[in-house]
């Protein structure tokens, strides 16, 4: 499993990697800070898993969520934020988000999801499971 952790915060991405990094079956973590790396890993790297803001000092991450779902609809998506409202909760499901956490409450349920996907061995999951 490929995982590509998109934040702008050096903190928090090597916060999600050094907990991934303990989970068996993650064959790479790789991180970017801003929307232009992330559209580039993602069209190049093709990761499983896409863990991503929504607010970057670059852009908005819901431009990203957007991209993948059109173009690489099987890669999963999970959106962790401070801004965990219900309106972006909504926007993010409309826009396919597989996952919605918020980063203050919620930050273990990363390792949950992955350990989920992985186990049952379907990076193309159903999105019926899908956390709200």
């Amino acid at each position: 499993m490929n995982i590509l952790l998109v934040d702008d915060s050096d903190i928090i991405r090597q916060a999600i990697s050094n907990i991934l990094s303990k989970v068996e079956g993650i064959a790479s973590i790789r991180e970017v800070s801003n929307v232009k790396k992330a559209l580039i890993l993602i069209n190049d790297y093709r990761p499983d898993v896409v863990i991503m803001d929504i607010h970057l000092r670059s852009g908005n991450g819901l431009n990203i969520l957007k991209f993948i779902k059109e173009k690489f609809s099987n890669i999963m998506v999970i959106i962790l934020t401070n801004d965990a409202l219900p309106e972006y909760r909504k926007i993010c499901d409309d826009f396919g988000a597989d996952y919605f956490f918020d980063k203050s409450s919620e930050f273990e349920k990363i390792v949950d999801v992955i350990n989920k996907t992985k186990n049952t061995n379907n990076t193309q999951h159903n999105r019926k499971g899908k956390e709200t």
